[in-house]
């Protein structure tokens, strides 16, 4: 089942990632929202409509884990990691703090969008 025409906000320090990314969901059909910390995250996150959360685990201002357990006690929205922790026990962090998929850069643009419908998908 394709699932398109959803709100997705990209979290990452990167910018020349973020832009990848938004261009990648795009072109598969959805809305892409970018952030480069948690301040701008938080700012879309009462402004807009978010269908899933996409976020780095380490970002300047912050904890992408202590982001997603805030977003986690707000909403059921599917929040996934992007990230360079590569680590099990950085995985394990991921998962105890909500997330449902835990990606490790560098990664497969294939297999993110796999993951991003596999959770928006579980979320319907």
């Amino acid at each position: 089942m394709e699932i398109t025409g959803l709100n997705i906000l990209l979290v990452d320090g990167n910018k020349n990632l973020l832009k990848s990314n938004a261009d990648l969901l795009q072109t598969h059909g959805f809305t892409a929202f970018t952030a480069a910390s948690l301040t701008e995250a938080r700012r879309t996150m009462l402004t807009q409509q978010i269908d899933a959360i996409v976020t780095e685990a380490v970002l300047a201002d912050g904890s992408g884990f202590d982001f997603c357990r805030e977003m986690r006690a707000k909403s059921g929205i599917p929040i996934l990691f992007l990230t360079a922790l590569r680590g099990k026990d950085d995985e394990i962090k991921g998962f105890e703090a909500g997330g449902l998929h835990y990606i490790a850069k560098p990664y497969n643009a294939g297999e993110l969008m796999a993951r991003l419908h596999s959770a928006l998908s579980v979320a319907r």
